[in-house]
């Protein structure tokens, strides 16, 4: 009778443990068809992304001297916490346009991004970020076709490059790496 009582209570735990795993099973695939697997979006002047709900150009980009970078922004060296010691600047110009609402906008934010090149990467400075943008919102704040322009700033270290890059620098040696839940977006100037 005892041993009954087990066998019973074994196949109900079994079955409770199947359904709950179906159940599992049947989450996660739902998940995975709305949540794809992370791509690299390349993006150029003149052709822009359109991902998540949003529509990001990249408007223009320059190389500036770090101290004329910084005095024309009037952002105090100190204040940066990330990159205080840039010799120079990447600044990209991007307009990002709200196409329609998203539930996955609000996994995104403008100032975690960087530059790459040759496996390198350099985050925009959250201080910079505000300095240059200070009304910026989040895109999740954003009403479906309202455009926001921002600037970001990415320092550059001449230590990253050989001294016959460093010299000859130019923004085509350099894109502008955005995470965009879950996608990578590169927006390169050439």
């Amino acid at each position: 009778m005892k041993n009954k009582r087990l066998h019973h209570r074994a196949i109900l735990l079994l079955l409770l443990l199947l359904v709950l795993s179906f159940a599992i099973g049947l989450r996660i695939t739902r998940l995975n068809g709305s949540y794809l697997a992370t791509e690299d979006c390349y993006g150029y002047p003149q052709k822009p992304i359109e991902w998540n709900g949003l529509k990001i150009e990249l408007i223009g980009a320059e190389i500036v001297d770090g101290e004329a970078f910084l005095q024309e922004y009037n952002i105090d060296r100190e204040s940066i916490f990330s990159d205080s010691l840039s010799e120079k600047y990447a600044l990209f110009h991007i307009s990002v346009t709200k196409v329609s609402d998203s539930p996955l906008l609000t996994y995104y934010r403008f100032d975690y991004c960087g530059a790459e090149k040759d496996g390198w990467r350099n985050l925009v400075s959250p201080e910079i970020f505000e300095s240059l943008n200070p009304l910026a919102k989040k895109p999740s704040q954003l009403s479906v076709g309202e455009t926001e322009e921002l600037a970001m700033a990415i320092g550059l270290h001449k230590d990253a490059f050989r001294n016959t890059e460093w010299s000859n620098l130019s923004t085509s040696d350099i894109s502008l790496v955005m995470s965009v839940y879950p996608q990578k977006v590169i927006l390169q100037s050439s």
